[in-house]
C-alpha cells in the first residue's frame, strides 16, 4: 500500500465508547471545548501535518503532506521531536502507538488509543523500503497557549525536567518530560525509581536553589533516574499540577527522594517565559526589524521581518555566527573578520547540487542561518513586509540565534547592512578581559535574576607577545578571581584554584564519555571546553572567535560564575594555564546634563535634562530628552567635542566646546534630511539629524534608540557637552554630559602636570593631563577618560601648533629631569608595558583605536592617535589605563615625544593622585607584602581592602632609619579616620607598620618619589588585582 506523493488524506476513525473529557483519554479539554492537537511537518522534502481531531462519537485522524512517495509506516512515539539536533528523528522513544499495515489513501484502520495521551509526542513516519528514511513531527495542541515550567537538578543527580500545561485552564492536565541522572558515584551507578514529590520553600531558604525544603505540597508517584542521560529520560502526565494561579507549582521545590525516602535531588521550580527577540536595522538608509519569537522549546519559531529602504540592492540574508561588533574607524561591521560565516552547526553545503533553491525546501535542508533560502530572497525588492513559521531556528538551547547577528546582503553577495539579535529583557553583562600572554575578552549575558535561562558565551582572543597560533586549548570557570600570578613563569594562574564544580559532579566514572555538547548537565558547571568543545588561540596576526549558548552557566543567584575567573589552559589538551582573567559584571553607563549655561553671560532660560544610558557596548543608546523653556527659539543639538568651561561668558563657542563630535569624519552636507537618515549617516553628535530638530517647540520630550551615540570604549561622549543651538543656527544653550553614578560607586582622578625648563627653550611644553576614572562597589573600574591640554611655554599668542606627537605612559616617575634642556624625562626609562606586548613585526598597524588591547598598556598615542602639541583641550577615552591596582599608572609619568612621530621626549609630567594623601613610617621591614599592608590598613579603617591605594612606597635597606609608604583611600571615607590611624590611637594598632620612637606619619602631600623598581613586588600598587586587569574594556574586538 502506497502514500501519494501528491497531498495525501487520510481520515482515520478511532472508536470511542465515550466522549467524555477526563483527561485519560485522547482528548484534552479547555473550557468545555475538545482539542485538537496538530504535528506539522517540515523535513527532508516533505511538508503537511497530520491532525488528531475530535468528533462527537469517534477520533478522526487526518494527513495532509507533500513531498512524500512510496509506502510508509505511522508511529506515535514516547517523546518530542529535538529540532535542534542534527538528527531530530533519532532519539523519540520507544513506540507509543504503531498503526498497523502501510499507510496509503484508502486505509481506514480503528486504531485502540483508549487511555492514551497525545500532546508532546511525536509522530514518525518510515519508509518501508528503508528504514533510515523517515520524517517525524512534534505533536502539539493547536490554537492553544501553553504554560511552561522548568527544574534543573546538579549535585547527586542531575538533569532537567520540563513541565507543559494548558494557560488558560490550570486544572488541565500537565505533562511532565523528565531526563535525570547520576552525576555522583557513577562509576557504580544504576537506573533507579525514585518517589518524587512538590515540596514549599524552607522559611528564609529564598535563593538557594531549594537546598533546604519545607513542606510536601502533592506527591508525584516515581519517576526514573538514570545511569546515563540515556536512561534516565521519562514522560508522564499529571492532574492536579497547575502551571498558574493561587495552586502553581512554580516557585516551589521539586524533590527526589532515595530508597530509605531521605531526599536524595532537589531543585527550584521556575516560569519558563516564551522568548521574543529582536535585530533591529538601523545603518546605510536600511531601517527595520527582524523579530523571532518561540513560546518553549518544543514549538516553533515565528519569524517578522519588516524592513525598509533596501532599495533593489538585497538579496539574501542570515542568521551569523557571531555578534558585529563596536564601531570604529578602521572596522567593517558586517565583514566575515568579525561576524563569521552562516550559523551552519550541522554542516549543510549551500554550494552542493542537492541545496534546494531558496523556499523550495523545507527548513532541514538549509543552513539554519539560512533565512532568504528557508523563506525567499530579498530580489527587487524595496521593502520587505512578512511572517514565516521555522521549526528548525530555536531562541533556546546550545543553538540558540540569541545574541548573534542578522546580516542583509547586496545584490553583488557582498555584507550590506547587519544587525544583532538582541535578548529577552534586561540582560545581565559579564566580562573577562585577557591581558597576557592572550589578549582578549569573553563576553557573558543573561536575562537578569533567571539564573535558569541560557547564558550566551563570546570568546575572542589573540596571542599579543609573538607567538605563533596553537589549538585544543581547554577552557574552565575557576573557583577563585586570580592574584598576582596570571603572568608567573612558573604555577602562572594557581590563585584560580580548581574547576567550578558547585555541584561536586563525578569526575572519574563515565565523565569522559558523558560530559558533551549534547549533555552539558552532566559536565561540571565551568568546564566550557566539555560543554562546548576545545577553543584555538590565534597569533597577534588575526583572532580567533568563539560564540556558544551554554544552558546553566548562571550569571546570579548561589552558582554565579561573575566573582570568580576564566583560565584558558595550554595547546593541546595540556592541564597547564595560559591565560586568566577575572569575570565581573559590566555596569550599564548613565550620562546626564546637570546645569544649563546660557551663551552670552546672560542667564540661562532653559532647564531640563539629556539623559543617555547605554546597557552595554553591544547595546544601542538610549537617549531621554525633557527640556522646557525654549520658547520656539530651539533649532538643532548636538553632542560637541568638549565639556563646558567654568567662568566664561562665551561657554558655548567654538573656542571653549570646539564642533560637533565627529571621530568619524561623516560629511555633513551628506546626511540625509533631519530624522530621515540612519543613525551612522550622521555624526556621532548630530542629535538633531539623527532624532529631529526642536523647531517651534516651548519644550521638548523625545526618546530613542541610538546605534551610534557609544558610552563604552574609545568613542564614548563621556566627558563632552551638549549644545542647542537657536533658530538662526548660533550657539544658544549648552551643559556637560556628566556621569551618573550607580550606588557605591565612586570616582578617582590623577593629573600629570608638565613645567616648562626654566628659562623656556623655543620647544618647551606647558600644560596638564587629567585622568578620571569611575571604580564600582565590586572593586572593578570603567574607562578612562584623559583631558589633554599641552602647549608651548613661549607661545603667548597661542598660535604655534605641531602634530603627530606620540605620547606614553612610561615605566617611572620624573626624577628632576622633566624641564631640563638636554635630555629631558630620560630618568622615566621606557614605555609602560607589562603584558611584554611583541613590539615587532605588523604592531604598528595592528596596535590601534579599535584594537586597543593589542597594544602596549601605555601605548597612548596607538590607542588614541597621536597628538597635536599646542592644538587645544582633547578628550580621549582609553579603555584600558588602570588608576589603581597592581598596573595603576599613577606615580608613573606621561612623556610627549617630538613632532611627526619623532622619538625624543619632548617634556614629562609624573601621574600624581588628586586626593588627599597620607604616608605611614615605620623600622623597616624585610620582603614588604603590599597586600598584607592594605589588609591591615582597611581593617583598621573599616573598609574593603581595594580601597586602599598604595602610591609610593620608599626601599628596605640597612642605611634607611625608616621606610615610608603613601596611600590613599578610593571612595568616600571620613577624613577623620585615616588622620586618626596616621597619627591617633590607631597607629599602635598598625603592628610592624606601626611607626615606633623615631619614624613620623603624616596626612598631606607625599615626599618626592624615588626611583621605582621594574619588580612587580616593589612598584606603586594600589586597590586589588581583581579591578586592576579588568578595567574598562570592551567591545572593540580583536582584529
Amino acid at each position: 500500500m502506497r502514500l501519494s506523493a501528491l497531498t495525501v488524506f487520510l481520515h482515520l476513525c478511532v472508536l470511542r465508547t465515550s466522549t467524555k473529557c477526563d483527561h485519560q483519554g485522547l482528548t484534552v479539554c479547555g473550557g468545555g471545548h475538545a482539542l485538537t492537537y496538530k504535528a506539522t511537518f517540515d523535513m527532508g522534502g516533505t511538508r503537511g501535518t497530520v491532525t488528531f481531531q475530535e468528533p462527537a462519537a469517534s477520533t478522526r485522524v487526518d494527513i495532509a503532506l507533500t513531498g512524500l512517495a512510496g509506502s510508509w509506516g505511522l508511529q506515535i512515539r514516547t517523546f518530542p521531536v529535538a529540532y535542534d539536533t542534527a538528527e531530530p528523528c533519532s532519539n523519540l522513544g520507544a513506540s507509543y502507538h504503531d498503526f498497523s499495515g502501510n499507510i496509503n489513501p484508502t486505509s481506514t484502520v480503528t486504531p485502540d488509543l483508549t487511555g492514551k495521551t497525545l500532546s508532546h509526542r511525536s509522530v514518525l513516519l518510515t519508509d518501508t523500503s528503508d528504514s533510515t528514511n523517515v520524517r517525524c513531527a512534534t505533536i502539539l495542541p493547536e490554537s492553544i497557549s501553553m504554560s511552561t515550567a522548568i527544574a534543573k537538578f546538579g549535585g547527586k543527580v542531575s538533569g532537567v525536567v520540563m513541565f507543559r500545561q494548558q494557560s488558560d485552564d490550570p486544572s488541565s492536565q500537565t505533562v511532565v518530560i523528565s531526563n535525570l541522572f547520576y552525576s555522583q558515584d557513577t562509576g557504580s551507578a544504576a537506573d533507579t525509581s525514585n518517589n518524587w514529590e512538590v515540596r514549599s520553600k524552607a522559611p528564609g531558604s529564598s535563593g538557594d536553589r531549594c537546598a533546604s525544603t519545607g513542606s510536601v505540597v502533592t506527591s508525584l508517584g516515581q519517576t526514573t533516574v538514570g545511569a546515563t542521560s540515556a536512561s534516565g529520560r521519562k514522560f508522564d502526565t499529571k492532574n492536579g499540577l497547575a502551571l498558574s494561579d493561587g495552586g502553581s507549582i512554580v516557585g516551589k521545590c521539586l524533590v527526589l527522594k532515595d530508597s530509605s525516602d531521605a531526599v536524595l535531588a532537589s531543585a527550584e521550580i521556575y516560569q519558563l517565559e516564551a522568548v521574543s527577540v529582536s535585530a533591529r536595522f538601523d545603518m546605510s538608509g536600511v531601517k527595520g526589524t527582524v523579530d523571532f519569537s518561540q513560546d518553549s522549546p518544543y514549538g516553533p519559531t515565528t519569524v517578522t521581518i519588516n524592513v525598509n529602504n533596501i532599495r533593489a540592492n538585497a538579496i539574501n540574508y542570515h542568521v551569523h555566527e557571531y555578534p558585529i561588533p563596536v564601531k570604529a574607524a578602521e572596522v567593517s561591521m558586517c565583514s566575515v573578520m568579525y561576524t563569521g560565516g552562516h550559523l551552519n552547526p550541522f554542516g549543510k553545503d549551500p554550494s552542493s547540487a542537492s541545496y534546494p533553491r531558496p523556499a523550495e525546501g523545507t527548513g532541514d535542508q538549509y543552513e539554519l542561518g539560512d533565512l532568504s533560502g528557508k523563506f525567499g530572497n530579498l530580489s527587487a525588492m524595496s521593502s520587505m513586509s512578512k511572517t514565516e513559521t521555522d521549526w528548525y531556528l530555536p531562541l533556546y538551547g546550545r543553538y540558540s540565534i540569541v545574541g548573534r547577528s542578522v546580516i542583509i546582503h547586496d545584490t553583488s553577495g557582498g555584507r550590506w547592512v547587519c544587525a544583532n539579535i538582541g535578548y529577552p529583557g534586561d540582560v545581565v553583562t559579564a566580562m573577562a578581559v585577557f591581558k597576557t600572554p592572550v589578549a582578549g575578552h569573553m563576553v557573558l549575558r543573561q536575562v537578569r535574576d533567571k539564573p535558569y535561562m541560557d547564558t550566551s558565551v563570546f570568546l575572542s582572543v589573540a596571542y599579543i607577545d609573538g607567538t605563533a597560533g596553537t589549538s585544543d586549548h581547554s577552557w574552565h570557570v575557576h573557583e577563585d578571581s586570580m592574584g598576582s600570578d596570571y603572568a608567573a613563569v612558573e604555577n602562572r594562574c594557581s590563585s584560580t584554584a580548581g574547576h567550578f564544580n558547585p555541584y561536586a559532579v563525578d569526575l572519574s566514572g563515565n565523565y569522559a564519555s558523558q560530559c558533551r555538547g549534547t549533555n552539558p548537565l552532566r559536565c561540571e558547571l565551568g568546564d566550557l571546553s566539555g560543554k562546548h568543545g576545545k577553543i584555538d588561540v590565534t597569533s597577534e596576526d588575526g583572532v580567533s572567535r568563539n560564540f556558544f549558548t551554554d544552558v546553566d552557566l548562571p550569571l546570579s543567584g548561589p552558582h554565579a560564575v561573575i566573582g570568580r575567573s576564566m583560565v584558558i589552559h595550554q595547546a593541546n589538551s595540556g592541564g597547564g594555564r595560559l591565560a586568566c582573567a577575572n569575570i565581573f559584571q559590566l555596569p550599564a553607563v548613565e550620562v546626564s546634563t546637570q546645569r544649563w549655561h546660557a551663551q552670552g553671560g546672560v542667564s540661562s532660560v532653559v532647564s531640563g535634562t539629556f539623559s543617555v544610558t547605554q546597557a552595554s557596548p553591544f547595546d544601542a543608546t538610549t537617549t531621554v530628552i525633557n527640556v522646557t523653556g525654549l520658547s520656539n527659539n530651539a533649532d538643532t543639538y548636538h553632542v560637541h567635542k568638549l565639556p563646558v568651561p567654568s567662568g566664561k561668558d562665551d561657554p558655548c563657542s567654538a573656542t571653549s566646546v570646539a564642533g560637533h563630535y565627529n571621530p568619524f569624519n561623516v560629511v555633513i552636507g551628506d546626511s540625509p534630511a533631519s530624522g530621515r537618515g540612519t543613525s551612522d549617516q550622521y555624526e556621532i553628535g548630530d542629535l538633531s539629524g539623527k532624532y529631529g530638530s526642536m523647531q517651534g517647540q516651548t519644550g521638548f520630550s523625545e526618546t530613542n534608540l541610538d546605534g551610534n551615540l557609544p558610552l563604552f570604549g574609545t568613542y564614548s561622549s563621556i566627558g563632552r557637552s551638549i549644545v542647542i543651538h537657536d533658530n538662526s543656527g548660533g550657539r544658544w544653550h549648552c551643559a556637560n554630559l556628566t556621569r551618573v553614578l550607580p550606588p557605591d560607586a565612586s570616582t578617582v582622578s590623577a593629573m600629570a602636570k608638565f613645567e616648562a625648563t626654566s628659562p623656556a627653550g623655543e620647544n618647551s611644553i606647558e600644560g596638564k593631563i587629567i585622568l578620571t576614572q569611575v571604580i564600582y562597589a565590586d572593586g572593578s573600574g570603567g574607562d578612562t577618560t584623559l583631558q589633554v591640554d599641552i602647549r608651548y611655554a613661549k607661545d603667548t599668542s597661542k598660535s604655534k601648533k605641531t602634530s603627530d606627537h606620540s605620547w606614553h605612559i612610561h615605566e617611572q616617575p620624573v626624577n628632576g629631569d622633566g624641564n631640563t634642556l638636554t635630555s629631558p624625562c630620560s630618568s622615566c626609562r621606557g614605555h609602560f608595558n607589562p603584558y611584554n606586548a611583541d613590539l615587532g613585526g605588523n604592531y604598528a598597524t595592528q596596535c590601534k583605536p579599535g584594537n586597543p588591547l593589542r597594544c602596549e598598556l601605555g601605548d597612548l598615542s596607538g590607542k588614541q592617535g597621536k597628538y597635536s602639541v599646542g592644538g587645544g583641550l582633547r578628550v580621549y577615552t582609553d579603555v584600558d589605563l588602570p588608576l589603581f591596582g597592581e598596573l595603576t599608572v599613577v606615580g608613573r609619568s606621561i612623556v610627549m615625544h617630538e613632532a611627526n612621530g619623532g622619538g625624543g621626549r619632548l617634556g614629562c609630567g609624573t601621574i600624581e593622585p588628586m586626593t588627599q594623601t597620607a604616608t605611614i613610617a615605620f623600622p623597616p621591614i624585610d620582603n614588604f607584602d603590599s597586600t598584607d599592608f592594605r589588609s591591615t590598613v582597611a581593617s583598621l579603617l573599616e573598609i574593603e581592602v581595594w580601597k586602599v591605594a598604595i602610591y609610593y612606597r620608599s626601599e628596605s635597606n640597612a642605611i634607611q632609619e625608616c621606610q615610608e609608604v603613601t596611600f590613599y583611600v578610593l571612595g568616600d571615607i571620613a577624613p577623620g579616620k585615616v588622620t586618626g590611624l596616621v597619627n591617633g590611637s590607631q597607629a599602635s594598632e598598625l603592628g610592624k607598620y606601626s611607626p615606633g620612637e623615631n619614624c613620623k606619619s603624616y596626612v598631606g602631600t607625599p615626599p618626592q618619589a624615588g626611583e621605582v623598581s621594574s619588580s612587580a613586588t616593589t612598584w606603586r600598587e594600589t586597590g586589588v588585582l581583581f579591578s586592576t586587569l579588568l578595567l574598562g574594556i570592551v567591545g572593540w574586538l580583536l582584529s
